[in-house]
Order: C-alpha cells, then sequence, then structure tokens
C-alpha cells in the first residue's frame, strides 16, 4: 500500500537536507527552522498517504 515513489523522494529530500551541524543542533531545546521543515515535510506526506488510501477505500467500496 506505500507508494514506493514517496518513499524515495522523501529519503532523498531527508539525506540532502541533513548536515552534521544540523545534527548537532538535534541536541538543542529550542525548535530550529530545520525542524520545523521536517515536521512540515513529514506532515505533507503522511497527508498525502492518507488520503491516496482513503481514495484507495472509497474505490474499493464503490466497486462492491
Amino acid at each position: 500500500m506505500v507508494d514506493l515513489g514517496h518513499k524515495s523522494a522523501f529519503d532523498l529530500l531527508l539525506k540532502e537536507a541533513w548536515n552534521p551541524e544540523q545534527a548537532a543542533m538535534g541536541n538543542s531545546s529550542l525548535p530550529t527552522p530545520f525542524g520545523y521543515r521536517i515536521l512540515t515535510t513529514l506532515d505533507l506526506y503522511l497527508n498525502s498517504i492518507f488520503l491516496l488510501l482513503k481514495y484507495e477505500y472509497f474505490v474499493k467500496c464503490r466497486s462492491k
């Protein structure tokens, strides 16, 4: 049910966005712009998966 194209795109985004300086800042208790960016990306990604699953469920229910 998971589209591997989306997973590879997200993995590529994460790989390009991550660097050692931001990893060191991860120990800080203050939120960082990078943290907000990752959370926003995850939110968009998970919402797209949810909408896709919802659509597939709707199509499956209508075909019965």
